[in-house]
C-alpha cells in the first residue's frame, strides 16, 4: 500500500471507531470450528504461536460480525478496518514472518465451511507499509480517543477524562514533528481532529488539568529542517516524516562527524613528525583500509537506495516510535 492509499484510510478513520467498540463487546469463538480451522493454520508456526492464533480467531470472529451488517456499502468500509487491525496486530508480533495478505489467504484456505464469504474483503486485504500503518494509528488513535471521551461525557462519574487527557498526550506529541511537516496530509488530519477535540472540549467543567486549548504547530521554514533521505520522502510532498523531534539529529550527526574529519589528520601528524611512526604505522594502514572498504560499501548502499522498489518495506530512513492500537 503507498500513500495514495493511504489517503483513503486517513478519510474514513472517524468511523473505525464506532467498529472496535462494536467488536471489544461482540461474543467471540474460540472454540468449536474456529478453534480447528486455527490449528490448521498455525500448524508449522513455532515461534509466537499463540499469537498467530489469536490473531486467526480474531479475523474469523470479525468476519462472522460483518455477516451481522446490513449492507455492502458499509462492508467495505468494514473490511478495510480489518485490513487495518490484520496489520496492526502483526506488525505488533516480534520477528513476525507473515505480511497481512499472505496470512489471510492462509485462513481462507483452511476455512472449508461455506457459511463464510472469503471473497468479501479479498479486494481490501493488502499489505501496509510499517510507516503507513504508523501514520494510521495515530490519526486512529485521536478519534478514538475523541469518540470515547464523546461517548463518556454524560456519565456521572469522571470516566471520560482519561479520554482527553489521552488525546492531549498524543496530539502534543506530535506537535512538534508537524511543525516542521505542516503541510503533509498526515498533519493536516491532526489539525483538523484538534480543532474537533476543541470544540468540544471548550465547556468541560469535570476533569481537571485537561487541556482545553491546543494549539496549532508553528511552522518551521524548510531551510530550517534537517531532512533524512528515505525511500518514502518524495511521497510526503517532499517532506521527511520523523518521527521523534525531541531530540534534534544536528547533535547527533555533528559529533561523530566531526570525529572523523579530525582523526586522519591528527594520526598523520603524529606518523609524520613525531617518533611515534613507527608505531602507528601498522595501525593507521589497518585503519585506511578500514576507511577504504566502508567507503565502498556506503556507495554500494546509496546505490542500492535509487534502485529499490519503493513497494517494499524499509525503515531505514525513518526513526519512529509506534503508538498502541487504542485499548
Amino acid at each position: 500500500m503507498n500513500f495514495i492509499e493511504a489517503e483513503e484510510y486517513y478519510n474514513i478513520l472517524s468511523g473505525f471507531s464506532i467498529y472496535k467498540e462494536e467488536f471489544d463487546t461482540y461474543k467471540k469463538n474460540s472454540y468449536g470450528y474456529f478453534g480447528y480451522v486455527c490449528q490448521d493454520v498455525t500448524s508449522d508456526i513455532s515461534e509466537n504461536k499463540e499469537d498467530y492464533t489469536n490473531i486467526c480467531l480474531d479475523v474469523l470472529n470479525y468476519k462472522m460480525y460483518m455477516k451481522n451488517q446490513e449492507t455492502l456499502d458499509s462492508k467495505r468500509v468494514l473490511c478495510m478496518f480489518l485490513n487495518y487491525l490484520l496489520n496492526n496486530y502483526l506488525h505488533r508480533i516480534k520477528h513476525n514472518k507473515y505480511n497481512a495478505s499472505t496470512f489471510y489467504s492462509k485462513i481462507r484456505k483452511n476455512y472449508k465451511s461455506s457459511n463464510m464469504d472469503f471473497n468479501i474483503c479479498h479486494q481490501e486485504i493488502k499489505d501496509i507499509h510499517n510507516f503507513v500503518i504508523y501514520t494510521v494509528e495515530t490519526l486512529f488513535n485521536l478519534h478514538y480517543n475523541l469518540y470515547k471521551y464523546r461517548i463518556s461525557i454524560l456519565a456521572e462519574n469522571l470516566s471520560h477524562c482519561p479520554y482527553a487527557h489521552n488525546f492531549a498526550s498524543i496530539y502534543n506529541n506530535f506537535k512538534n514533528v508537524c511543525a516542521a511537516h505542516y503541510s503533509t496530509s498526515f498533519c493536516q488530519k491532526i489539525i483538523k481532529i484538534k480543532d474537533e477535540y476543541n470544540e468540544y472540549i471548550k465547556s468541560e467543567d469535570k476533569c481537571a488539568n485537561v487541556e482545553k486549548d491546543l494549539k496549532n504547530p508553528e511552522k518551521i521554514e524548510s531551510s530550517n529542517i534537517l531532512q533524512v533521505s528515505g525511500p518514502y520522502g518524495s511521497s510526503l510532498d517532499e517532506h521527511h516524516m520523523l518521527g521523534n523531534t525531541s531530540n534534534p539529529m544536528g547533535n547527533n550527526i555533528s559529533v561523530p562527524f566531526a570525529i572523523l574529519l579530525v582523526t586522519p589528520f591528527l594520526l598523520f601528524i603524529l606518523y609524520k613528525f613525531t617518533p611515534l611512526g613507527p608505531i602507528l604505522r601498522p595501525h593507521l594502514h589497518k585503519y585506511l583500509g578500514i576507511s577504504g572498504n566502508n567507503n565502498e560499501k556506503n556507495y554500494k548502499l546509496h546505490s542500492n537506495n535509487f534502485t529499490d522498489d519503493e513497494t517494499e518495506t524499509h525503515n531505514s530512513g525513518y526513526h519512529i516510535t509506534y503508538n498502541s492500537l487504542a485499548q
